[in-house]
């Protein structure tokens, strides 16, 4: 049995997303986040957030919604 309280006032603030990925794709986070200086949870988000970039203007480049991902 788990005896205390969670301090939530220590957990992070920012939404959280919970993603599987392969180990080999982990370990390559896991050393491009050490050349980097960053957290595995950072680097993430900015991948995420650059290829989304990415998508959202060669879609806004095209004449329809649809965003052709590879």
């Amino acid at each position: 049995m788990i005896v205390g309280r969670l301090n939530y006032s220590k957990m992070a603030k920012s939404p959280h997303l919970n993603i599987i990925i392969s180990d080999q794709d982990k370990e390559r986070l896991k050393k491009l986040a050490i050349v980097a200086e960053r957290s595995m949870s950072q680097l993430a988000a900015i991948a995420i957030r650059e290829y989304l970039d990415r998508y959202e203007k060669s879609a806004s480049n095209t004449s329809t919604d649809k965003i052709n991902i590879p």
